[in-house]
C-alpha cells in the first residue's frame, strides 16, 4: 500500500467511526470551514479529529432552579475539546476531554472531570444541536459540597464567529445531599474562539475518485482484487419512475424502469469510476417513451460511506406528454451501497435537451431501483 492510500485510509478511518453518545440516533454531520448550499461540505473543509474547539462566555452564567429561581451565577466560563470523531454521511461529530472552567462566582467552584459532546446537523441550516455527558464541576455552598453536569441541549449557530447558546439547558446533579437541588437550568451564551469560521454541515461533500467493490472493508478503501473491473454490467430496476414538474405536478409516471450501464473506467484512489453506454427504459407509463441516446455516468465517492453520487451526461429519453414531445436527460442520482444495493433518484434534476415551449426547461425524476448485478456492491476508494 502506498503513502497515499494509506492516508486515504486513515482519512476514511476517522471519518466513518462511529459516534459518541448523543440525543436520539447519530445523523450525518460534519464541523465545516465553509457553508456549502447543499450543506456538503467539501473534504478539504473537513474540520477532522484533533481539531481543537474552544469558547469563552460573552455574558453573565446564570444556573436556575426549575423554577426559574437564580442558583448560582459566574461572570466568566470557558470551554474547550478535541475532535474525536469528525463526522460522516451517517456520524454525529463527537468531541472528547470536554469541560468547562467557571470564574468569578457566587461561591467556589472547582472542574472535577471533563466528559464528550455530541453536534447533530439541524436541517435546513448551518447550525448545530450539541448534548453532553460526563463534564462535572463542584460547588461549595455554605459548607455543602454539590456536583453538577451539563447535559443540555446546546444550539451551536455556525458563522465567521460560531456561538454556543444554553437557553434552559439541562443541568444535573452527580454528587451532593438533599440540600443540594436534583436538577438545574442554565442560561449562557458562549463565544467560539478556535476554529474560525465554524459551521455545522449535513454530511461530507463527495470525493472524486472511487472504485465499486464487491467488500464492504468498513475503512473505505476495496482490496485489489474485490474491485468491480472494466466491462461490468450494472443492471437495475424499479416499479415505480415518476417525472415531475420542479413544482412536484406529475408530468408522467411509469409502472417499472430500467437501468443499465458497463463499466469503462474502474475508477481508482485518484479517479472516479465510470460507466458508459447508460441506458434507461420505461414500460406500462402514461405517457409514450423512446430512448433517444445512450450516456456515461461518474460515479464519485459519498465520503465516509458506502454510497457513491452519480453525474450523468449524454443519456436522453423522448415523453410524449399531452401530444407534445419533450425530451429529457437525468443529471443526478445517488448509488447507496449495500449487500442489496440501490440505484436512488430523489428529486434527481432532468433538463429538457429537445422540445417545445410546452415542455418546461427543467424537471424532477423520483425512482429507487433496485441493482441485481452485481452484487453485493459497495462504493469505496
Amino acid at each position: 500500500m502506498n503513502v497515499t492510500r494509506k492516508a486515504l485510509l486513515m482519512a476514511s478511518l476517522v471519518l466513518a467511526c462511529c459516534a459518541f453518545y448523543g440525543v436520539g440516533s447519530a445523523s450525518a454531520t460534519v464541523l465545516c470551514k465553509s457553508s456549502p448550499a447543499n450543506n456538503a461540505c467539501p473534504p478539504s473543509d473537513v474540520y477532522g479529529a484533533g481539531t481543537t474547539v474552544s469558547a469563552h462566555s460573552s455574558g453573565a452564567i446564570t444556573f436556575k432552579l426549575p423554577n426559574g429561581t437564580t442558583y448560582w451565577t459566574c461572570k466568566q466560563g470557558t470551554f474547550s475539546g478535541s475532535v474525536s470523531n469528525a463526522g460522516s454521511a451517517t456520524s454525529s461529530v463527537s468531541l472528547s476531554n470536554s469541560g468547562y472552567k467557571f470564574t468569578e462566582c457566587s461561591g467556589t467552584t472547582t472542574s472535577i472531570a471533563n466528559g464528550s459532546t455530541t453536534v447533530n446537523w439541524t436541517a435546513g441550516t448551518h447550525d448545530g444541536l450539541a448534548s453532553q455527558q460526563g463534564n462535572e464541576f463542584r460547588w461549595t455552598i455554605s459548607g455543602t459540597e454539590c456536583s453538577y453536569s451539563i447535559v443540555g441541549p446546546i444550539t451551536v449557530a455556525g458563522g465567521s464567529s460560531a456561538t454556543l447558546t444554553y437557553s434552559n439547558a439541562k443541568v444535573v446533579k452527580t454528587q451532593g445531599g438533599p440540600f443540594c437541588s436534583s436538577e438545574l437550568k442554565l442560561d449562557a451564551s458562549f463565544v467560539v474562539d478556535k476554529p474560525a469560521p465554524l459551521y455545522v454541515e449535513q454530511k461530507v461533500g463527495p470525493t472524486a475518485a472511487s472504485v465499486l467493490c464487491k467488500t464492504n472493508s468498513g475503512a473505505g478503501v476495496c482490496p485489489a482484487g474485490d474491485v468491480y473491473g472494466v466491462g461490468t454490467v450494472i443492471s437495475a430496476q424499479s416499479s415505480s419512475v415518476v417525472l415531475s414538474t420542479v413544482g412536484g405536478s406529475t408530468l408522467a409516471s411509469c409502472g417499472s424502469g430500467s437501468f443499465s450501464g458497463t463499466v469503462s473506467n474502474a475508477g481508482s484512489e485518484t479517479t472516479s469510476a465510470r460507466l458508459s453506454s447508460t441506458e434507461h427504459t420505461y414500460s406500462s407509463c402514461s405517457a409514450t417513451t423512446t430512448q433517444v441516446s445512450n450516456g456515461e455516468a461518474k460515479i464519485d465517492w459519498a465520503t465516509g460511506s458506502v454510497d457513491g453520487v452519480l453525474t450523468q451526461t449524454g443519456g436522453a429519453t423522448q415523453w410524449s406528454i399531452l401530444g407534445t414531445k419533450c425530451t429529457y436527460s437525468v443529471t443526478g442520482g445517488e448509488i447507496r451501497g449495500g449487500t442489496s444495493p440501490k440505484l436512488v433518484y430523489e428529486n434527481a434534476t432532468a433538463v429538457k435537451t429537445a422540445g417545445g415551449f410546452l415542455c418546461p426547461a427543467e424537471a424532477r425524476m423520483n425512482a429507487e431501483y433496485t441493482i441485481s448485478s452485481p452484487t453485493p456492491l459497495y462504493v469505496q476508494l
